[in-house]
């Protein structure tokens, strides 16, 4: 992808002044004494530009760990990069020298063109950083249980929507995550998947996938080119950057001036914006509200989008591999009954489910390649050299289909982290590396985890999800396909849900009445 934008863009005069500036920059640090990591031999000048997979990267750097080890350098026209693929080079890295790699990299597409500068999951290791970090921390990890009654009241919601029209199960997820996350951040109540707040944040993130990709667009390896013209010969970058703007620019100030006008009318919802803006400090920063906004607006922007993945991907396993439905749902049976919904109190008698979720979040992770980090300064390690502002990716994918610790990783077994009818301690949890490392890991996971629980509990107490069938009534198959990006999905599939039992529909329409 980034050589097809190379030669979209011609290598202007521009671009080859800054590709030679970067040039000589990269054989002064070729001069240390100590090796780069290794990794595919570069090219002069261009480097490893030709090298970077633009489909399945993680699948294809896996390959690579068996050449060249489990760490794999990489420099493209003068940025390094460094792939890491094994615990133990994750956890000295991005844990133990936490401080030197909590940085990201300054993306220029995203983060000055298409103004992402406010996320705080993507800005540099400062002090605007650790504010907004610190207010999304105490609202989605310190208090997260004050949002489970919205979130039960949403999952009711949701399996309703699945008993009425299943055939649209992929749009009642968006719809249950978007809503859900939308009341409990700005206390606004949503219930079409056409909302203008809901399609708007998802065309948002469908950009926000696009442009961050490492090596997705030239500008980010020669930030001059931001001055380019939009009208110049292969500066659609620019004319995309501008409509995607609007989108970003939008999902941060619309729910949150709407949530300031309720609160002026007295009229607000109880909600994780609210309760921020009326505790403000009495020694409150000039730009508490705009912490406030931002903060909220990234906690919305996640909480639509993440876990959309992990639970259409539930869907796919069920239909896929029956008996391991049939035994989550054998199990909620015996500890729940039939005539009420699992709840968070079920939870720890729930073990096969718990090992379930857990495969979930395992088979076909949402990102296989962690969110890059950045390290802010030159590094020693292991005998080799990691120049300042190398991007370190995390290969999340790797970890968790490593055939040593989970055996025939492509099937889905809940079992493999069970003994005796107990969780395993012994087994790697795969929620401990699919939210992130370090300094970086993301804060909202227990609520993000919740999220997740609460409707895998009422759709398997619920439905038979098995698959579609075509006009001759034989199974249509199933595969295990998921898209490219920094968010991965299930590539487009159909599936067949019905309620289990008369008392199930029963159940679902007594809690979508009161």
């Amino acid at each position: 992808m980034a050589s097809q934008n190379m030669y979209s863009i011609g290598l202007s005069s521009l671009a080859i002044a800054a590709l030679l500036l970067l040039a000589r920059r990269h054989s002064a640090k070729k001069r240390l004494t100590l090796p780069f990591p290794p990794g595919p031999k570069p090219l002069p000048v261009l480097g490893n530009v030709f090298d970077i997979p633009d489909k399945t990267p993680w699948k294809v750097y896996n390959d690579w760990f068996k050449v060249y080890g489990d760490m794999i350098y990489m420099n493209i026209m003068g940025q390094s990069i460094l792939v890491l693929g094994s615990v133990e080079r994750i956890t000295d890295l991005l844990e133990k020298r936490s401080v030197k790699y909590a940085d990201r990299p300054r993306m220029t597409m995203l983060n000055e063109l298409m103004g992402w500068d406010w996320c705080f999951g993507l800005m540099p290791y400062c002090t605007s950083w650790r504010k907004q970090r610190k207010l999304f921390y105490d609202q989605f990890q310190t208090n997260f249980l004050q949002f489970r009654p919205i979130q039960v009241d949403h999952t009711h919601k949701f399996l309703g929507n699945l008993l009425e029209s299943p055939d649209k199960f992929l749009q009642h997820i968006r719809l249950f995550f978007a809503g859900t996350i939308l009341e409990v951040t700005y206390g606004i109540q949503v219930s079409s998947y056409n909302d203008p707040y809901v399609t708007n944040a998802e065309q948002c993130l469908a950009a926000l996938a696009s442009a961050s990709i490492p090596g997705a667009f030239l500008v980010d390896t020669f930030p001059i080119l931001k001055h380019v013209p939009s009208w110049f010969p292969g500066a659609g970058f620019k004319r995309k950057a501008r409509e995607w703007a609007k989108l970003s620019y939008n999902l941060v100030h619309g729910p949150f001036n709407a949530t300031k006008e309720t609160l002026r009318q007295g009229k607000a919802l109880p909600s994780a914006a609210a309760n921020m803006l009326e505790a403000a400090p009495e020694d409150e920063p000039d730009n508490y509200e705009e912490l406030v906004r931002n903060c909220a607006a990234i906690s919305f922007a996640a909480g639509s989008d993440t876990t959309v993945s992990t639970l259409q991907t539930f869907f796919l396993a069920m239909a896929m591999f029956p008996e391991a439905q049939k035994k989550a749902q054998a199990e909620i049976d015996a500890i729940v009954g039939h005539t009420r919904f699992p709840t968070f109190a079920d939870r720890p008698a729930l073990l096969y489910l718990e090992a379930l979720i857990m495969e979930i979040s395992r088979w076909n992770t949402v990102s296989p390649l962690a969110l890059p980090h950045a390290s802010t300064s030159d590094d020693e390690y292991d005998g080799y050299f990691i120049p300042k502002g190398t991007i370190v990716m995390a290969n999340t994918w790797a970890l968790l289909n490593d055939p040593s610790v989970y055996p025939n990783p492509d099937d889905f077994n809940p079992d493999r982290f069970l003994l005796d009818g107990k969780i395993n301690p012994a087994v790697r949890d795969p929620r401990n590396f699919v939210f992130g490392y370090g300094r970086r890991a993301c804060p909202g996971r227990f609520f993000s985890q919740d999220n997740l629980y609460s409707a895998v509990t009422g759709i398997l107490a619920s439905f038979s999800i098995t698959p579609a069938q075509d006009a001759q009534g034989n199974d249509i198959p199933l595969k295990a396909e998921m898209s490219s990006g920094s968010l991965s999905y299930p590539l487009p599939f159909k599936c067949k849900i019905t309620p289990r039992t008369g008392y199930a529909e029963q159940l679902i329409r007594q809690s979508n009445s009161s």
